[in-house]
């Protein structure tokens, strides 16, 4: 129940956010980790549980990984609908070192690395890598699946 409501309301358009800044992130992972604990507080011996126990205990999405997720969700769809006007300042944008769209293809580089049958995305341009992803309808629900699975829970800081 937590976890659904983190990812309609609570982290609602957190798929706009560029990486956030350590203080502010660490603000975002406090309360969706508050929210996760929710559930325990009547169970007064499961409290003092750690952010990783929780995560890898009830096999929910760490904070940074619900970004993540988002992000990549917002891409996909903006390039399933083909909105070229704004995959074009994508493009552009993602080759500054900052920002939303430098993070999203980052993203992407990253989930490339954990998952083997996702896109070969290191050896492809930003613009290639859209376009694997438009030739692969099911690629969102790839992406989803995968941060649904228990792997992830078993990585710290990710």
């Amino acid at each position: 129940m937590a976890k659904t409501y983190l990812l309609t309301k609570g982290c609602f358009q957190c798929g706009t956010w560029p990486n956030l800044p350590s203080l502010v992130f660490h603000k975002f992972n406090s309360s969706v980790m508050n929210i996760y604990r929710i559930p325990l507080q009547a169970r007064a011996s499961e409290c003092k549980i750690s952010d990783f126990d929780l995560i890898v205990d009830y096999k929910v999405l760490s904070p940074s990984n619900i970004l993540r997720l988002a992000r990549i969700s917002v891409l996909t769809r903006m390039i399933n609908k083909d909105v070229r006007f704004m995959l074009d300042i994508i493009l552009v944008m993602a080759d500054l070192s900052s920002g939303w769209a430098h993070d999203v293809f980052a993203d992407i580089k990253w989930l490339a690395t954990m998952h083997d049958n996702f896109i070969e995305s290191n050896q492809l341009s930003n613009e290639q890598t859209c376009n694997v992803i438009k030739s692969d309808r099911q690629c969102l629900h790839k992406v989803r699946k995968f941060f649904n699975t228990s792997f992830l829970t078993f990585l710290r800081n990710v």
